[in-house]
């Protein structure tokens, strides 16, 4: 806990700013995050960072919080100002399931108070996953509270076809009754395939 990891050199701002790449290259069935959080991991930041992966199932992330088995879950961590994102080196043609990923403890436990802010999410969103598996950007499921999500950019910059499962910018609980409350969700640009959903449309094709 309380580990900051800053892509700027010197923790400065600088143009350009994101010169770090932490990248996770597994593919197929057996897949990592490229960063994981887990049992109790608090009060640590991500910031200024190129994180890419790649994944073929649900339970998924880029990014994860998965407090499995933790006492007080995963909270008070912040990630911003970071490009989040299908592998630009390596890899298959598929895309990652999920940006960030996010499953609490119980009912007792959960991950809260967490913020995702101005962060880009690009070309994330999974079409081959089970009809009943839903592919989220930013996919916060059960046993989760008091999610900060704010300012961040959700665009491809190719279409995404043959989508065969629910896609979602972002998901906020996968059970009404363990969702959690007290979110803030405002200033996000979804869609486009650019910041501030610049450029063209946002395409998805079905494939059923």
């Amino acid at each position: 806990s309380k580990i900051i990891l800053d892509g700027r050199p010197g923790g400065t701002d600088v143009t350009p700013a994101n010169l770090w790449t932490i990248r996770s290259t597994s593919t197929g069935a057996s897949v990592y995050s490229a960063i994981k959080y887990t049992i109790n991991c608090s009060n640590n930041t991500l910031t200024y960072l190129n994180v890419e992966g790649e994944g073929s199932v649900y339970s998924y992330g880029i990014i994860e919080y998965d407090d499995f088995s933790g006492t007080t879950g995963c909270d008070n961590n912040t990630v911003s100002y970071c490009i989040i994102r299908d592998l630009t080196s390596g890899g298959t043609a598929a895309r990652p399931a999920h940006g960030i990923f996010s499953i609490g403890t119980s009912a007792t436990v959960y991950n809260d108070n967490n913020t995702v802010d101005n962060c880009q999410f690009i070309d994330i969103g999974r079409g081959d996953l089970a009809a009943t598996d839903p592919s989220s950007m930013i996919a916060i499921t059960n046993y989760n509270s008091g999610w900060t999500v704010t300012n961040n950019h959700f665009y491809q910059t190719v279409s995404y076809g043959s989508m065969n499962n629910d896609f979602r910018f972002i998901t906020i609980g996968t059970s009404p009754s363990d969702a959690g409350g007290g979110y803030t969700v405002t200033g996000n640009y979804i869609g486009g395939t650019a910041k501030n959903c610049g450029g063209t449309q946002f395409i998805i094709t079905s494939g059923t």
